[in-house]
């Protein structure tokens, strides 16, 4: 089994560090990589993706500096950046026609390799389509077929959801779990429902520092006994964002349901209830602040 591993890993641009000491290994699953803007993230995959060199520590790739592995590692690689590039005046069919040329593929080998690809990710009907005229999901989805098209056992992508409609969230979620087995996926967001059906792992980073990971079922263990409901009046909800972590507030005609963080019961009538993955990110994105 393939593993990506990162061993005391930090980037600096100048003066500012964007990683700091950063240990973890990959092997095969669904990696969701979550944390605000500026968190480190994309930094990190422009690392694996071997596009910048740490400033300390090394990426291993089987066990061997992937500096050092060079084509081969690329090979083995899928990235789809944040800011896709792409020729505007090409079709669907061309432009990845252009990319198997520059991954290496053969002119008897690219067509078949180009409509099984174009297939997987449903362009199909619009692979005649410029690709200026496609809609941001299909852009998106027309990136990720780029990236899957030498056969990658690596496959990076960063925040490849900005953008786009919930309706084609869903078809993209769908397309991870179809393209992911065999394979190793990490997928940066700061969308939590882009990874709440379909990451094996979750990674959760800030500042440049991982703070939490693992299974989602393992790290939403960490929260039981933490998650409480409670009706109030409207009148009085602000003094309670004063007293406890508010995770939400829902309004109804008589009163409203606050949602909190709390070790024990933090009212009378208050009910304890199930943590989810969108309290998870919060409690990992806050609780270093």
């Amino acid at each position: 089994m393939m593993e990506l591993r990162l061993e005391n890993v930090s980037k600096n641009y100048g003066t500012l560090r964007a990683l700091t000491n950063v240990t973890y290994t990959f092997s095969e699953g669904i990696y969701g990589l979550l944390g605000a803007n500026g968190s480190g993230k994309t930094t990190m995959m422009r690392l694996l993706c071997n596009l910048q060199t740490p400033s300390e520590g090394r990426i291993l790739f089987d066990g061997k500096d992937i500096k050092a592995v060079g084509e081969d590692y690329r090979d083995q690689l899928g990235y789809l950046p944040q800011n896709f590039g792409y020729y505007p005046d090409f079709t669907c069919y061309k432009f990845l026609m252009y990319v198997a040329t520059i991954k290496g593929i053969s002119k008897k080998q690219a067509p078949n390799k180009i409509m099984e690809v174009l297939t997987l990710v449903d362009l199909v009907d619009v692979k005649d389509k410029q690709v200026r005229y496609l809609s941001g999901g299909m852009r998106q989805r027309l990136g990720i077929a780029q990236s899957i098209l030498n056969d990658p056992k690596l496959l990076i992508l960063d925040e490849p959801t900005v953008g786009v409609d919930p309706q084609e969230r869903v078809k993209f979620r769908n397309l991870i779990h179809r393209i992911a087995h065999g394979r190793t996926v990490i997928l940066s967001t700061h969308i939590v429902s882009d990874i709440e059906y379909t990451a094996t792992e979750l990674v959760f980073m800030r500042m440049g520092e991982i703070v939490g990971s693992g299974t989602p079922d393992r790290l939403l263990q960490e929260l039981d006994g933490q998650i409480w409901e409670c009706d109030v009046p409207h009148r009085e909800a602000d003094q309670y964002y004063d007293m406890f972590r508010v995770i939400s507030q829902t309004n109804h005609e008589e009163n409203c349901t606050l949602r909190l963080f709390y070790d024990g019961q933090p009212m009378k009538g208050a009910r304890q209830v199930k943590a989810n993955l969108e309290d998870l990110y919060l409690y990992h994105f806050e609780k270093r602040v």
